[in-house]
C-alpha cells in the first residue's frame, strides 16, 4: 500500500510541475484535474475508486519477487565483502603485515553498490516496470472516470465500464508490452533504477554498519547482534537507502510509466518549472513520509531476519 500510494504520488507532482509551464486559463484546468499530491488525499480517492484491492495494485509479482531481491542483494553483498577482505587481507601479506584487514564504510558502499546493480539489472527492473504500469493504468482509470462523470452518465457507462482497454494482470502489461515494444520494453529505465538500487544499497548497508557500531552503546546490549540493535541498525538501514535514493526512484517511476522518456530530460523540466535545482529535489522527494514509513521497518525485518537465519543454516546445515 506504501508502495502504491508513493508512485501515485511521484507521477502527480511530476504533472504537476509540468502545468506550471501551460498558460494560466490552461493551467487552472490542468491543477483541478491533477488535484492535490497529499497522501491522505490520494489514499482516499484510492479507496473511493477501488477499495481496499486498489492499494495492492501489482502486488502479486513484486511479492514473489522479493524472495529474489533478498536473496541476490544479500548473497552478493556477502560475496563482494569477502571478496574485498580476501584481497587487502593478501596485499597486506605480501608487506609482512599479519593485521586482519577491516572494512571501512567506502568499502562497504561499494560492496552495497555492486549488490544494487546486480539485483536491479536482473530482477528489479522487469519487475517494477509492471507494477508501475499496473499503478498507472489505476490511475488512468480513475481520471478516466472523473472526466467521463463531467460529460454526463451515458458516456461514462460507455466507456468507463468497458474495461478492456485497460491493462489489469502483470500477464496484461507483459503481453502488450512484448508486442508493442519487444523483451526490451520490459526493461525501460533500467538504467536509472541500477543506479537507484547502487546508491540506495550502498547506504542501506553503510547505515547499517553505523548501527551496529554505535547503537550497543545506546541501548545498553553490548552484543550488536542482540534483537533490540538489530531492528534498530535495520531501520537506520532502510532509512539510509530512501534517504539518498528516492528522487532517483521519482525519475525511474516516471520513465517507466512513460510519464517522460529519459532521467536527464525529466530533470531538465524539474529544474525549469519549479525555479532551480532546490525546487527539483523537493518534487523528487515527494512522497518521502511514505517511503520510510515503509522502508524502515522492512529493513529491519529483512535484516534481522536475514541475520538469524543465516546463522541458523550455518549451525545446521
Amino acid at each position: 500500500p506504501f508502495d502504491v500510494l508513493r508512485t501515485k504520488i511521484q507521477a502527480r507532482a511530476y504533472a504537476k510541475s509540468l502545468n506550471k509551464a501551460l498558460p494560466s486559463l490552461s493551467r487552472s484546468a490542468a491543477m483541478s484535474s491533477v488535484a492535490t499530491t497529499s497522501p491522505i488525499a490520494i489514499f482516499s480517492e484510492t479507496m473511493r475508486n477501488g477499495g481496499m484491492r486498489a492499494l495492492y495494485t501489482g502486488l502479486s509479482l513484486p511479492l514473489t519477487a522479493q524472495a529474489c531481491y533478498k536473496a541476490t542483494v544479500f548473497t552478493c553483498n556477502r560475496l563482494a565483502n569477502e571478496a574485498l577482505l580476501d584481497y587487502h587481507n593478501l596485499q597486506r601479506q605480501k608487506n609482512n603485515n599479519l593485521m586482519p584487514y577491516s572494512l571501512n564504510n567506502v568499502d562497504i558502499f561499494l560492496c552495497g553498490a555492486f549488490s544494487g546493480a546486480i539485483n536491479a539489472f536482473i530482477f528489479v527492473s522487469p519487475v517494477e516496470y509492471i507494477r508501475n504500469q499496473l499503478i498507472a493504468q489505476h490511475s488512468k482509470r480513475v481520471s478516466d472516470k472523473k472526466n467521463a462523470l463531467k460529460r454526463g452518465a451515458k458516456q461514462y457507462s460507455s466507456s468507463i465500464l468497458n474495461r478492456s482497454a485497460y491493462m489489469k494482470t502483470p500477464m496484461d502489461v507483459l503481453t502488450q508490452t512484448l508486442r508493442s515494444e519487444g523483451i526490451t520494453g520490459l526493461w525501460r529505465g533500467v538504467g536509472v533504477t541500477m543506479v537507484r538500487d547502487s546508491v540506495g544499497c550502498g547506504a542501506f548497508f553503510v547505515f547499517h554498519s553505523l548501527g551496529q557500531n554505535h547503537l550497543p552503546s545506546l541501548t545498553g546490549q553490548a552484543d550488536r547482534n542482540h534483537l533490540i540493535n538489530g531492528l534498530g541498525s535495520g531501520c537506520l538501514a532502510g532509512f539510509g537507502y530512501w534517504i539518498v535514493s528516492l528522487p532517483l526512484d521519482s525519475i525511474k517511476t516516471l520513465v517507466q510509466t512513460g510519464k517522460t522518456d529519459s532521467a536527464s530530460r525529466t530533470i531538465r523540466t524539474l529544474i525549469k518549472n519549479e525555479g532551480g535545482i532546490m525546487g527539483c529535489m523537493k518534487r523528487l522527494y515527494s512522497g518521502l513520509p511514505l517511503a520510510l514509513g515503509r522502508g524502515c521497518p522492512s529493513g529491519a525485518v529483512s535484516l534481522v531476519t536475514y541475520a538469524a537465519f543465516f546463522d541458523w543454516c550455518n549451525k545446521n546445515l
